[in-house]
């Protein structure tokens, strides 16, 4: 904290409890705040609500234990339990949170004078705590550091039956190819019909319980009435869709913010993807008259369906696998990892793609209202990001624990 103090000229207004150096901050009411307490080897921090302030800053000073605490034998066992490093894990006890949570709500209603309405918050915060009987808790924890990168992973944790559920969602991923080094990409797989129906069984589950809670703001006419939205737009061509796969390998801008270069592609793997492009041949209709060969060789696509000046573009058809490419098509790819079902996935360069955002911010012409310094400091702000932000990966996909969030963070 000194080195910071130092480096940035900013000195910290440090306040004194209980002998050790500390930061308290409060919102404006004096209701809530956070509290930092600074001890010879470690940080403590809270959140807290102004009733149990001393309570609290009695805990993070150390002058009075919690009446139950988590022992350190207990936290080596999780660590353990779970495959993780030790560098960094926690968890979070969501019926816990919904009991604090309701607390809160209720203290605040009482501040406001809106005491009546305690008794309706208190039923639908029961609605919560049925929703947390079958995904009880969130658990953290890093993985591995290697040199500059690290690996963690995040998991929400439910019952067999809901992770049984979960498992049937992803769907196959076959002869996927992926950029092997895009600034930015983005990819979906499941099994539709699969992922609607366990949608509608949790909008029915919800229904159900905030009939029996008795929340007015959990209707279960209403939810009947968006289950029927969602079973129609989930329906029709859509089922037939398994994967929809997106990257930017490369993107250059003129001094204008219009692509230069533009090195990207589009896949989509479905049942019949020849049916969908027909289907939107309704609203392009040069696509009607497309013929794709379905053995992989690349057609332009036709006329009209760009602007002028755009960078070239070819669709490719093999097997049931459609890939729209933009650019050269030199942009390198690999064949997908299956060897987690992947639900959804990410990956951001940070370095290429803040630089690529303060050039456009840079060439965009200023909006009413905003000055030139202003502008100069969201360019200088996004050029800032972009020597800090890290490669970063991340992938979800379910398991017999849960959902599982897995990030890959690679610093420069």
């Amino acid at each position: 904290l000194r080195r910071v103090e130092q480096r940035t000229g900013f000195k910290l207004n440090l306040q004194n409890c209980d002998g050790l150096n500390c930061l308290v901050v409060t919102d404006d009411s004096g209701q809530f705040g956070v509290a930092l307490v600074i001890h010879k080897q470690h940080l403590a921090a809270s959140l807290f609500q102004n009733a149990y302030r001393d309570k609290v800053m009695q805990h993070l000073t150390g002058s009075k234990m919690p009446e139950k605490s988590y022992t350190e034998a207990q936290f080596r066992q999780f660590v353990e339990s779970n495959g993780y490093s030790g560098y960094g894990a926690g968890f979070f006890r969501l019926r816990q949170g919904i009991d604090n949570l309701e607390n809160v709500a209720i203290a605040a209603l009482k501040q406001q004078g809106q005491e009546g309405k305690s008794a309706q918050v208190g039923k639908c915060f029961q609605v919560a705590r049925a929703v947390t009987a079958h995904a009880p808790e969130v658990i953290m924890g890093v993985k591995s550091i290697e040199g500059r990168t690290i690996n963690m992973e995040a998991v929400l944790k439910t019952t067999p039956e809901v992770a049984k559920m979960l498992m049937a969602i992803p769907a196959p991923i076959n002869g996927l190819e992926v950029s092997s080094n895009p600034m930015v990409d983005f990819g979906f797989s499941a099994n539709v019909p699969k992922l609607r129906d366990s949608l509608l069984a949790f909008m029915a589950f919800l229904g159900k319980s905030g009939e029996q809670a008795g929340c007015e703001a959990i209707r279960k006419q209403a939810m009947d009435q968006a289950s029927m939205g969602v079973a129609m737009a989930m329906g029709m061509g859509i089922t037939q869709v398994k994967t929809l796969y997106f990257a930017v390998d490369e993107l250059t801008l003129d001094q204008q913010g219009r692509p230069q270069k533009a090195e990207a592609r589009f896949s989509l793997v479905a049942d019949d993807p020849m049916g969908l492009v027909r289907m939107l041949s309704m609203f392009a209709p040069p696509l009607a008259s497309l013929q794709i060969p379905d053995d992989g060789k690349p057609v332009p696509l036709p006329e009209g369906l760009l602007p002028p000046g755009s960078p070239p573009v070819n669709i490719t058809l093999k097997e049931q696998r459609l890939t729209i490419v933009s650019g050269d098509g030199k942009a390198a790819t690999r064949p997908m990892d299956t060897s987690k079902p992947a639900l959804m996935w990410f990956t951001t360069d940070g370095p290429r793609y803040y630089g690529v955002a303060a050039r456009l911010v840079e060439s965009t012409p200023r909006a009413e209202g905003i000055s030139p310094a202003e502008q100069q400091q969201s360019i200088e702000m996004m050029r800032l990001m972009g020597r800090y932000q890290p490669w970063l990966s991340q992938v979800t996909y379910p398991d017999e624990r849960g959902i599982v969030m897995e990030f890959t963070a690679r610093y420069p």
